[in-house]
């Protein structure tokens, strides 16, 4: 805890009308209490297992849903005493650009007055693509006129059903950051931290999400030495299991130390780790070491 700042549980869903469903994180409030943290109410478009696209698409093109979800959001912070909101809407068609940028509007308009922060989580992208499938919704300009932070998710720059790779490389995390820059005030910039790995069947190209501990331990088991990868700064093994060929690539506190750097460089706000539970646990004493205390 005295590593955090800000505690967001995922506890929330948003229908296409604007209703939220999920319960209220107790454990989540007790701890940010008993350490003066921010807890930000996490709120989602996660419906049926999926960021649900054509539930946040009807929600962002219905003005009355709109303002129906603002009502609801003040509601929720006031009755559990968050101190803000994160929105976590994925997989947006990019056609709804504007409708986003109008929702984020809306809500800060409301919130900001009342005392509440306003956060946001986004695709990473070092350049804009307003035709983009997973980006081309989100206009960092004129939505880092209308928060308080934005998350930038600088992980699965390689992800499952593609090739191997680095989950955050460090030039294109740099290269994120280097756009994001230009378009929001740094300080309102986080960047996303993964705490995870992926193990992929270099055949098939079929990963699994790995924690950190279970790449530490699978590296055991098959009798392989992680390395870290100078290139792309993060770290990585291989190994066979029945003539199968599997690529492992993962994140450390050596990976992290590499990502504190640019957060130093270039003077951005901090980073924001996905997620707790999953992570090297010697990454809060580099966290306290390089960016609390610096």
């Amino acid at each position: 805890a005295s590593s955090l700042t800000t505690l967001a549980p995922f506890s929330y869903s948003m229908d296409r009308d604007g209703n939220l469903r999920g319960s209220h994180s107790e454990r989540a409030e007790s701890v940010a209490d008993k350490n003066s943290l921010t807890n930000l109410a996490l709120i989602h478009n996660v419906i049926g297992g999926n960021f649900n696209k054509e539930e946040v698409s009807a929600l962002l093109n219905s003005k009355s849903a709109r303002s129906n979800a603002v009502s609801n959001i003040v509601k929720l912070l006031d009755a559990n005493g968050y101190d803000g909101v994160n929105i976590d809407f994925e997989n947006i068609p990019p056609t709804d650009r504007e409708v986003l940028t109008a929702f984020m509007q809306e809500l800060y308009k409301t919130l900001n007055p009342k005392g509440y922060r306003v956060t946001i989580s986004m695709p990473a992208k070092n350049k804009d693509a307003a035709t983009s499938a997973w980006s081309g919704a989100f206009d960092y300009y004129e939505i880092g006129k209308n928060v308080d932070q934005v998350m930038l998710m600088t992980y699965d720059e390689h992800v499952p059903g593609g090739a191997p790779g680095p989950i955050a490389s460090y030039s294109w995390v740099e290269s994120v950051i280097k756009y994001a820059s230009t378009q929001i005030p740094k300080k309102k910039v986080l960047i996303g931290i993964p705490g995870y790995g992926y193990d992929w069947n270099v055949k098939t190209n079929e990963a699994k999400a790995v924690t950190y501990s279970k790449a530490i331990s699978n590296a055991s088991k098959y009798k392989v030495e992680p390395k870290f990868d100078s290139a792309s700064k993060g770290m990585t093994y291989s190994y066979e299991v029945d003539g199968v060929k599997h690529e492992v690539w993962f994140e450390n506190a050596d990976t992290l130390k590499a990502k504190l750097n640019l957060v130093r460089n270039y003077g951005i706000g901090g980073i924001a780790i996905w997620r707790l539970g999953l992570e090297d646990q010697n990454y809060w004493t580099v966290i306290k070491d390089r960016l609390l205390d610096s």
